[in-house]
């Protein structure tokens, strides 16, 4: 039982006694217990902690026994709530049966008579509740339970006493209340009246999924959801199933209207038309008929204050209003491609200030140039000038990385190995400007003539004269750093002191709260960095603030520079921004408004077969694929997702098919195979990581904990005889090597621990080694040491190096170099590890380097699985995108 299971079982040990934990949701985790009075079985919901610490527990009692009266049959009743011990929590019946989730996602699309029987009582059940002034506010899937073939609404009233005991503050928890693929646009735009019609819009939402087998907005992220909510209108719920008779497909249609005032007024009535053969609108008519302007057009234009306030992510969901137009503009643009001899990568980029000198890392796939300058494959970094085809190899920048011009636009900065180093671009050798051990993250050169960088392990930001010197740290700034976790996006605002920067991948590691800001501060005034506007990444040029969304639109907006504040509404410039694994844009901004960027929209990576020569063979497309494991005897590859249902997945190389084996779309990712082949271990949740295992074989099943612990933890690896699990864990400043007895012999403890950054841990097949890479040698190295005792560490890549893999015979021991080159270590071993030879298998420049080992060596160890992000290598240039 994990510590907290523990403390709330003590603490509620007078009335009920809990059994197991059934599953988390948005706000709440859910513990089947027995009710010591009554002798039966109920569902004890706990809030999360979090969002405890914002309401009170006098507040949130008061507020959620005005719930406690609702009496209906296809309500869940409320039975009982309180505090014990710091926990809020509330009591209902536990239902035997399924969701409609679990149902969907098992049959995807419901008979079109139950469907709609379903969507009538749930109706009647709002409708009962409505007249008694309570609106449910968060009506999904997952919130219908079906027992004995009866919908039971769940959790009715909670969201709206959450959302009253809490008051303005809900941001502060990173919890949001709703889900984006039912959200009405009212609620998506954050308006705090919420009445009958926004429920309705909900249901309306469910039912187009029980009948289309999808909801009617779908996007890859939240924010690209909500923003189909605001913008776009639903397709016809015929178009995806035609059987769906006129009247319904009206009524669905009708549920859907934008404006509140289109929709049906009460939920009765939307009951009573799904009752009414004989229903329909003008509107749904004319779409029948293939026709959707004329009233739809007119009406939409009404909608600009909503699209105006369209809301962007502020917690794990919590909203910002934001306004975000739909007409774009549209500078001139052309493209930057890979070609024969260089290969653009995914990374680093840079413009000067006057918009007429490009630079970017690349690859050079020559072995002779014109030059006479060798690469053999090496990243360096590349100039370009916007009027020039041809790319210069910047000698001197071999493995550069992190540019950056100098303001007069005569000097580039750059990272290497741990080292900030400054060249002039009128020829010359690089300069040391710093040496620095940590993770350096991202740099700016401001007017001051200081070089300011952003570190990870440890974390903080600094600043260094360019002309060199000892980095000091910044301490207003490296406090919000340690708050944040880790700053990614730094950006110098010219003419000012001012700096923007923002978390990595748009979300607060440490504080639990996910949401793409970006922030200002000054580096020299005393004031704390401020929220400026919801986005990833920013930059300043010609009066206008440009920025990133979490969802890859660039947007831009009148900004004042002195006071840091926007001054008008934004205009969108393009929604084809690439987003890294991370959630990173590539992108760079010259102080004369030309943008260049990566194309692309984050989703759809590739999952390929590469043989040992680099021979590749599509395994499957279209997914987020994230760490793929063969299975033991090499017939099966388990995989998470990073999208918005992280769930884990198998597929199986001889049937071709793929299965889904979890179910809750918990952020379950980082698998690993048990030696039996019969369980994966994984973790779970952005904000804890707790680890888990479940079955691999056989029907879906409730994972079980592993082990529950303070921090953000992910497996790498299950110890060749079963009895332990290796795992990463991240404290504040740094990533150690743990691992955790499965068999009750020990508590976890750490294997490899240090000030720097240590991940990736491979066990041989004899259970004998450990393979991992730190970066304690200022960039990152393979190292093997004995298992599972602490040892003397071995390097043994003398170039560089990230996710090592053992061959299933022990003797090869395979890792990625930083020229994306696929190494085999021939090995042998006794009391001691020694490398007999080393050979370049092949070089892949699309694999995707991300901290955690994206491929896995076939046991036969002719094969590799690896992920690819199935992007174009196209630079846009877009010229005046300031709109001058």
């Amino acid at each position: 039982m994990t510590e907290i299971t523990s403390r709330l079982s003590g603490a509620l040990a007078d009335r009920y006694r809990i059994e197991r934990r059934l599953g988390e949701g948005g706000m709440a985790t859910v513990y089947l217990a027995e009710d010591l009075k009554h002798k039966r079985n109920v569902a004890v919901k706990v809030l999360r902690p979090e969002l405890a610490a914002v309401l009170g527990a006098d507040r949130f009692v008061q507020e959620i026994t005005t719930t406690a009266s609702l009496q209906h049959p296809n309500i869940l009743p409320l039975f009982d709530s309180g505090e014990a011990d710091g926990f809020l929590y509330y009591v209902m019946p536990y239902i035997e049966g399924e969701t409609l989730r679990n149902r969907l996602d098992r049959d995807t699309q419901l008979g079109i008579d139950e469907a709609v029987k379903i969507a009538v009582e749930v109706a009647e059940a709002l409708d009962a509740a409505h007249q008694q002034g309570v609106i449910h506010r968060d009506i999904k899937p997952e919130n219908i339970l079906l027992h004995n073939g009866r919908p039971m609404v769940a959790d009715f009233g909670i969201a709206l006493a959450v959302s009253a005991a809490a008051g303005g503050r809900m941001t502060e928890t990173g919890l949001s209340l709703g889900t984006p693929h039912y959200m009405s646009p009212e609620q998506a735009t954050a308006e705090k009246e919420l009445n009958a019609r926004s429920d309705v819009y909900s249901l309306g939402s469910v039912l187009y999924e029980m009948l289309a087998g999808e909801p009617p907005h779908m996007g890859n992220t939240a924010q690209q959801i909500i923003m189909k909510i605001v913008t776009d209108a639903a397709r016809p719920v015929t178009d995806l199933r035609k059987s769906v008779p006129p009247h319904v497909a009206a009524t669905v249609a009708k549920s859907l209207e934008k404006l509140p005032a289109d929709r049906f007024d009460s939920a009765r009535a939307f009951a009573d038309a799904l009752g009414d053969a004989t229903f329909t609108t003008p509107l749904s008519a004319r779409r029948a008929v293939g026709v959707v302007g004329g009233a739809s057009g007119p009406r939409w234009s009404t909608l600009g204050a909503a699209a105006a306030g369209i809301a962007v992510l502020a917690g794990a969901a919590g909203w910002l209003l934001r306004p975000v137009p739909t007409v774009p503009i549209r500078p001139v643009e052309f493209a930057i491609q890979s070609d024969s001899t260089h290969t653009i990568l995914f990374s680093d980029i840079a413009i000067s200030p006057d918009g007429s000198l490009i630079v970017y890392q690349a690859i050079d796939l020559s072995s002779d140039r014109a030059d006479g300058y060798s690469t053999d494959g090496t990243v360096a970094l590349y100039r370009r000038s916007i009027d020039n085809v041809q790319a210069q190899l910047i000698p001197g920048t071999e493995g550069g990385a992190n540019p950056v011009f100098s303001p007069d636009g005569t000097q580039l900065g750059f990272t290497v190995e741990g080292a900030i180093k400054r060249i002039s671009l009128n020829g010359g050798s690089p300069v040391t400007v710093a040496d620095f051990a940590g993770f350096l993250f991202a740099v700016t050169w401001t007017d001051a003539d200081e070089i300011v960088f952003s570190t990870w392990g440890p974390s903080g930001i600094f600043t260094v004269p360019a002309t060199g010197g000892t980095p000091k740290r910044h301490e207003r700034l490296s406090a919000f750093a340690d708050t944040v976790g880790r700053v990614s996006n730094l950006h110098a605002v010219a003419g000012t002191d001012a700096v923007l920067l923002g978390p990595y991948g748009g979300f607060c590691v440490r504080c639990g709260v996910e949401g793409a800001f970006f922030y200002g501060a000054s580096l020299s005034g005393d004031r704390q960095p401020r929220a400026i506007a919801s986005g990833i990444s920013g930059f300043v040029s010609m009066g206008n603030l440009f920025y990133v969304t979490a969802d890859g639109a660039l947007l831009r907006q009148p900004f004042d520079a002195s006071t840091l504040d926007t001054i008008g509404p934004a205009t969108r410039v393009t929604e084809q921004l690439w987003l890294d694994a991370g959630g990173q844009p590539l992108i760079a901004v010259s102080g004369t408004g030309t943008v260049v960027y990566l194309e692309g929209v984050q989703g759809g990576r590739e999952l390929l077969w590469l043989d040992r020569q680099g021979g590749s063979r599509p395994l499957l497309s279209d997914r987020m694929f994230w760490l793929p494991r063969f299975s033991p005897d090499g017939s099966r590859v388990a995989f998470g997702e990073t999208d918005l249902d992280e769930d884990l997945w198998i597929h199986d190389l001889r049937a071709g098919t793929t299965s889904r084996v979890t179910l809750d779309g918990l952020g379950n990712n980082d698998v690993v195979w048990s030696p039996d082949g019969d369980r994966l271990a994984f973790s779970r949740d952005l904000r804890v990581k707790d680890l888990y295992a479940v079955s691999a074989v056989g029907a879906v099943e409730e994972p079980t904990v592993l082990l529950s612990m303070d921090g953000i933890q992910w497996t790498t690896d299950w110890s060749p005889d079963g009895t332990s699990l290796v795992f990463t864990q991240a404290n504040d400043d740094n990533e150690d090597i743990w691992i955790a007895p499965l068999d009750g012999a020990g508590e976890p403890r750490p294997i490899v621990a240090s000030q720097y950054q240590e991940g990736a841990g491979r066990v041989s097949p004899d259970g004998r080694w450990l393979a991992y890479h730190s970066n304690r040698s200022g960039r990152f190295e393979i190292y093997v040491q004995a298992f599972p005792e602490p040892a003397q560490q071995q390097l043994v890549s003398p170039d560089g190096g990230e996710d090592p893999m053992w061959s299933r015979d022990g003797r090869e021991l395979f890792y990625w170099n930083p020229q994306r080159q696929l190494i085999s270590l021939r090995v042998s071993t006794g009391d001691d590890l020694t490398v007999e030879r080393r050979d370049v298998l092949f070089q892949f420049p699309g694999y995707m380097v991300t901290g955690h080992a994206q491929y896995d060596v076939h046991p036969d160890g002719q094969g590799f699985v690896v992920v690819r992000g199935a992007i174009q290598s196209r630079l846009i240039v877009s010229l005046d995108a300031a709109g001058r």
